[in-house]
């Protein structure tokens, strides 16, 4: 049985190639919106190593890294509603409310 992670965008993906009509951007997604620090914090707990996030004041980290600064400084938003329109759905939903199960399929994919 394929992991979550990826039998979710294989599933797009299959439906994607039946169709002729397919074409351009599909994001596979569960809308969740979590931020980056929540899901770290539902993290730490299953991790030996604990994760280090460190935040830069922007005008520092555009010193350091230029435009891409600017584009992980963002809020951003993703919907899947073409993927949607196809009839695929997410396997589940939440990265920080799956951790534990996430890590668990990560770990057995590198073992």
């Amino acid at each position: 049985m394929l992991s979550s992670t990826i039998a979710t965008p294989a599933d797009l993906y299959a439906r994607l190639v039946a169709r002729e009509d397919a074409a351009g951007v599909y994001h596979a997604n569960d809308e969740g919106d979590e931020r980056l620090n929540d899901i770290v914090a539902a993290i730490k707990p299953y991790e030996p190593v604990r994760p280090d996030v460190q935040h830069v004041p922007l005008d520092e980290a555009r010193t350091k890294m230029g435009s891409y600064a600017e584009a992980l400084s963002l809020d951003q938003i993703v919907r899947s509603p073409r993927a949607r329109a196809l009839g695929w759905r997410p396997s589940l939903r939440s990265v920080a409310g799956n951790a534990a199960r996430l890590l668990e399929e990560w770990r057995a994919g590198y073992s």
